[in-house]
């Protein structure tokens, strides 16, 4: 009988993961964006693997670490991905996956380590953790679309209230988080190293930054990409005091969206209740997501309960947008 070894990720173990990573996933990722994701200056990444008799990678449990803001505490999270197991002799009848979930929710699950995990799985990665893994209650992915009229017809500008900014600086969001953070009251910490980390140092990806100021003031952030034929608007930070705010921000992209000639531009997002008004509202309709994913939570904290956190959760396609 094959015999596995689950244990902690070791410095050079990326080359056989991103090998194994690319089998599962039938993809072509470099190793640069492997280092991306998981190489960190605080440490070690949070990363379990599967050891075959070879020495070969045969499956991963890893996540990436965020601070996670609940009710003005900051908590240490992470985000599962790249979570595999490879078809191999035993893998399956040895249930080499979910021993490597259990060793990673041992090893890593705890209050002085990761006390809250969470993400956004399918219909049959959600069965499994609500029966085996303690997840908590899910929460739909609402996806909100705009279509854009091929042709429109020429009108005179109105005078806007708002200066609307290309890029944005860390600091200009760290700013702008520390006056927003008490609207999202659960939600990833969303400040200059996020901008950073997240999106300025990403490997092979072309983010966009808007920023809207009015007398000074940055009121809101944006982010957005060209995917095929959508523009899409992967992340919003914004202080909630005017709704014109959201209103500028869609008639900057969808100039953009007909200047690159897209067919429509798309939102992901929850837990904003005067955004989700507003799309409501201008002409945006509210899709299921075709492969019917979720947001859910794992807490391994006695003062988090995972439920609570997904019915309140703040979360936009910045927080899935990893693969």
């Amino acid at each position: 009988m094959t015999s596995f070894q689950f244990r902690a990720y070791r410095h050079g173990d990326e080359v056989l993961i991103n090998q194994g990573f690319n089998e599962a996933f039938n993809l072509d990722r470099a190793v640069e964006e492997w280092r991306w994701k998981f190489v960190s200056p605080a440490g070690d990444p949070w990363i379990i693997v599967a050891v075959d008799q070879n020495n070969e990678i045969v499956a991963q449990y890893a996540a990436i670490e965020a601070g996670f803001h609940i009710n003005d505490q900051i908590f240490r999270a992470a985000q599962p991905v790249d979570v595999f197991c490879l078809r191999r002799p035993g893998t399956l009848e040895q249930e080499v996956h979910l021993t490597s979930v259990r060793t990673f929710f041992r090893t890593y699950g705890g209050v002085d380590q990761l006390a809250l995990l969470y993400g956004f799985p399918g219909k049959r990665a959600l069965r499994l953790g609500q029966l085996e893994l303690g997840y908590g209650e899910a929460s739909p992915v609402p996806i909100w679309q705009f279509p854009l009229a091929r042709f429109t017809w020429p009108f005179k500008r109105s005078p806007s209230h708002y200066e609307i900014r290309n890029g944005c600086q860390p600091q200009e969001l760290d700013a702008l988080w520390q006056r927003c953070a008490q609207r999202y009251p659960v939600a990833v910490v969303r400040n200059g190293n996020w901008l950073i980390r997240r999106y300025v140092s990403r490997p092979y990806h072309a983010y966009q930054f808007l920023t809207v100021w009015q007398a000074g003031k940055m009121a809101a952030w944006a982010v957005w990409k060209i995917t095929g034929d959508t523009l899409q608007w992967i992340d919003l930070l914004w202080d909630g005091e005017d709704l014109r705010v959201l209103a500028a921000i869609q008639k900057k992209l969808e100039h953009l969206g007909r200047r690159v000639k897209v067919q429509q531009l798309e939102i992901w997002v929850s837990g904003d209740a005067l955004l989700t008004e507003f799309l409501s509202t201008n002409g945006w309709k509210l899709e299921e997501h075709p492969h019917g994913l979720t947001a859910v939570a794992r807490s391994f904290h006695p003062d988090i309960d995972g439920s609570d956190v997904i019915r309140q959760f703040y979360f936009t396609l910045g927080d899935m947008d990893l693969v």
